[in-house]
Formats: C-alpha cells, sequence, structure tokens
C-alpha cells in the first residue's frame, strides 16, 4: 500500500513539473507557414475571384498563393491583368 501511495504522489509530480504546452496564436502561425510558400517576384499581374463578387488583383500567381495561405480562401485566377474596377494590386 506504501509503495502504491509512494508512485501515484511520483506519478504526480512528475505531472505537475512537466511544462504546460501554450496555445499557439494561429494568425502568427498561419502567416509564418505561409512566408515561404514561393519567393517569386515576377510582375505578371492577374486577376483572382472566389466565384463570386470578391475580385482581386495580384501582382504574381506566387502573391495569390500566399494571400489564400494566410487568409485560408480559395481564390483563383480569372485572367492576366489586372480586375477591372479594384484598386491596388496586392504584391505579394
Amino acid at each position: 500500500m506504501k509503495f502504491a501511495i509512494f508512485v501515484l504522489f511520483a506519478v504526480l509530480a512528475v505531472v505537475a513539473s512537466s511544462p504546460v504546452e501554450q496555445k499557439k496564436d494561429t494568425k502568427t502561425t498561419a502567416f509564418g507557414k505561409c512566408a515561404n510558400i514561393c519567393q517569386d517576384d515576377s510582375n505578371k499581374p492577374l486577376c483572382a475571384s472566389d466565384g463570386g463578387k470578391l475580385m482581386l488583383s495580384f501582382m504574381n500567381e506566387c502573391a495569390l498563393k500566399k494571400y489564400n495561405c494566410e487568409q485560408n480562401k480559395i481564390l483563383t485566377k480569372k485572367h492576366d491583368k489586372e480586375c477591372p474596377g479594384t484598386t491596388g494590386i496586392r504584391l505579394s
């Protein structure tokens, strides 16, 4: 009986002293994961859409892939050149 109590306290001591894993900030993790998707800096503008009303212009397909990863979106290339009627272009 004394041995069982000793083992129980030993297990509790190990569990209590082990480090607690803290929850990571998902936004930071997502950006870290997405940072190295590609390193293309070519200037080949394109228009991408989610199939609905959202249309965004990107500097190249690499910037589109990075955006999809960071924002957890599924935008696809509609055509080359900037989207008509949109303001600005995402560079990276």
